[in-house]
């Protein structure tokens, strides 16, 4: 009797003094306001994006863990939207390429009959032909007949791809909006919070579980380090490779050792993973172990150890065992002293480090195109051949046509490679893309061993395709280029593909699915994502667009040569 009135007179004054549980009323009567207002606000397909923002925003600056499952249950409807509006917006573009492909095809069969006219005639074919034959086109691939309606038509997809692209990016919001949740919470509403990221970390498959694991690298935590490590031990490469990538952005002591671990695994392709998460440490015993490990390795590993170790200290070094044996000990006093000059907050890092360039030679089995040297032995040439490439530059007198040279620099680089040369991923490969208004192929779907006989078949075929044609079809070449290096993201087809990509043009975007550059950036980025191909740009002539394809080149571990 006593200890009931003892506990009555203790609730008797929390209600009347301090308050904490009329605190507690008022946040829960708080909460299940924004929670309403969430659910009502956030709808995708019903309501507009910038309710859905709103909604987001009102939850992320709650700073309440019960957030954190909120915007989980709403991933899956944000993606399910998204998806949808990429579906139909691909259908579209299909149908637009399908359309544009037959009136160019209709357009280049009655310029041939009116040629034909001509040279029976005995008559010099009129210059309008040529240069309609010849000459890069205004029109977004499509012919003179209907340009207007095709363009309207361009025009319209892309609006519906930018409206796509926006959800994609609120969905990515609603992922981030949960991490900052927790940076800003503690105690056990931290550790409930964060069970719920977890436990959706562990569900769906693919590039949506990736995802989900990846903003896992943004929370601190013991839990979410043990969970990320579970994480290494999956079988799908792309999850594996997005745990390692968020205990390196975790930035604790036991994500280091885990990566450090992985760095001498037996399987190369999990030793270049580890890389992706060693890439955030500020750390001399990092860079140390990188270098021994670099006088190890060979091919694609060696090229992205060294590139890590550029990012970590932010310097473009030679990519060579020798020279950072005497960069580093030259330089690390200097290295120690910017880090501490400018410290690292403890816990998550939230900033992506710089990529720089591979500053590799072709003296190590490897070869160059258009004198950009390379070490790799598995690369795929992706060459400008639209119309322009038929003209010199500056005199004519003096310099070979544009075309001239690629074709002279395609067969350079392939007889620097050879099936006798051979890496952690077995002989040499190659393959080369050409592009004008269409898209052209060596060897569909698949990479092809450098041996002489391939070899041969390649300058035959060089010779052959390699004219000039029409305009500048930049990103399908890309992505088709892509489709050749590894069709998924599956450990077999990685394994197989290419990882280094040289890109040669003339001018800008003028055909294909995109041709907007900051599209095709964003495009690349994403397709490159999970396959980490370095991507070298060579721009020839005054004409090309030299801020797209230096980006283009950074973005994607590369360097950009002007020609």
């Amino acid at each position: 009797m006593t200890r009931n009135l003892v506990l009555v007179a203790a609730l008797l004054a929390l209600l009347t003094s301090g308050t904490p549980l009329r605190k507690v009323a008022a946040a829960n009567a708080d909460w299940s306001d924004i929670e309403g207002q969430f659910k009502q606000g956030f709808r995708p397909g019903k309501s507009s994006r910038a309710e859905r923002e709103g909604a987001l925003k009102q939850v992320a600056r709650s700073k309440d863990g019960r957030g954190v499952k909120l915007l989980m249950s709403a991933t899956s409807s944000q993606r399910k939207h998204t998806d949808d509006l990429f579906e139909a917006w691909e259908e579209g573009m299909a149908e637009w390429q399908e359309k544009t492909s037959r009136m160019e095809s209709q357009r280049e069969e009655a310029m041939r009959k009116h040629r034909e006219r001509y040279e029976k005639k005995g008559e010099p074919v009129p210059p309008f032909i040529v240069n309609l034959a010849s000459e890069e086109g205004r029109w977004l691939g499509a012919p003179p007949k209907r340009p207007g309606q095709m363009v309207s038509a361009h025009a319209q997809l892309m609006r519906q791809y930018d409206e796509a692209n926006a959800e994609r990016r609120l969905l990515r919001q609603v992922r981030m909006g949960a991490a900052r949740i927790l940076k800003d919470i503690e105690g056990e509403e931290f550790d409930r919070a964060v069970g719920e990221l977890v436990r959706a970390a562990e569900k769906g498959k693919g590039l949506e579980r990736a995802e989900m694991i990846a903003t896992l690298g943004f929370v601190r935590g013991e839990a979410v380090t043990k969970a990320l490590e579970e994480q290494t031990q999956e079988r799908d490469p792309l999850l594996v490779e997005a745990a390692l990538e968020a205990l390196g952005r975790q930035n604790t002591v036991r994500g280091k050792e885990i990566l450090l671990g992985f760095l001498g695994h037996e399987d190369w392709q999990l030793r270049s993973a580890s890389l992706e998460g060693l890439v955030f440490y500020r750390d001399p015993e990092v860079i140390e172990a990188l270098l021994a490990q670099a006088e190890k390795e060979e091919g694609v590993v060696r090229r992205r150890i060294f590139q890590t170790m550029s990012s970590i200290v932010s310097e473009p070094v030679k990519a060579i065992v020798m020279a950072w044996q005497s960069w580093w000990p030259a330089n690390k006093a200097d290295v120690l002293a910017r880090w501490e000059r400018v410290p690292r907050e403890p816990g998550p890092v939230w900033d992506d480090p710089p990529k720089l360039p591979i500053l590799t030679e072709s003296n190590d089995g490897g070869t160059s195109f258009y004198g950009i040297e390379t070490d790799s032995k598995h690369i795929i040439f992706v060459a400008d051949v639209s119309g322009s490439m038929a003209r010199q530059e500056d005199d004519p007198a003096d310099q070979p046509a544009k075309i001239d040279v690629c074709r002279d620099e395609l067969k350079r680089a392939l007889r620097g490679l050879s099936a006798v040369d051979e890496d952690e991923r077995g002989a040499a490969t190659f393959n080369i893309v050409l592009f004008s208004t269409d898209v052209l192929v060596f060897k569909e779907g698949r990479m092809v061993v450098a041996t002489a006989a391939n070899k041969d078949k390649a300058f035959k075929w060089i010779d052959e395709h390699v004219q000039p044609q029409m305009q500048t079809n930049i990103y399908d070449a890309i992505e088709q280029a892509f489709n050749v290096i590894s069709g998924s993201s599956d450990r077999k087809n990685r394994q197989s593909g290419a990882d280094t990509m040289f890109l040669m043009t003339d001018g800008a975007p003028s055909r294909g699915k995109f041709v907007r550059p900051d599209v095709i950036l964003q495009e690349v980025n994403r397709l490159n994502q999970t396959r980490g191909i370095t991507i070298h740009t060579i721009g020839v002539g005054k004409n090309h667009n030299k801020p797209f394809l230096e980006r283009l080149a950074a973005e994607n571990g590369g360097q950009y040569l002007a020609r």
